[in-house]
């Protein structure tokens, strides 16, 4: 898949998700792997692992990130490789 759209209002869950664009504005959960060039949104992912480029989502949930850039309000992770990162505090 090339992009992938995630609705407000709408729950979508997957065992594993690779894409080149997410876009989240709902609620996203994936079992396993998140694999993205670009994750984007205001919405909520759950995860085990995600792998992306550049990050720029309100709320991330997973068991391990690794990305180039992370821009997020909320992040709850127990490891996190990003090379550029920045958190908005509200």
């Amino acid at each position: 898949m090339k992009t992938v759209y995630i609705p407000k209002g709408e729950t979508v869950s997957y065992e594993n998700l690779t894409t080149e664009y997410l876009v989240v504005e709902g609620c996203l959960k994936v079992s396993c792997d998140l694999k993205a060039k670009t994750i984007s949104g205001g919405g909520f992912i759950e995860a085990g692992r995600v792998s992306a480029g550049d990050i720029r989502a309100d709320d991330l949930e997973c068991a391990g990130v690794a990305c180039a850039r992370l821009i997020a309000k909320r992040v709850e992770t127990s490891e996190l490789f990003a090379s550029e990162s920045l958190f908005k505090i509200f």
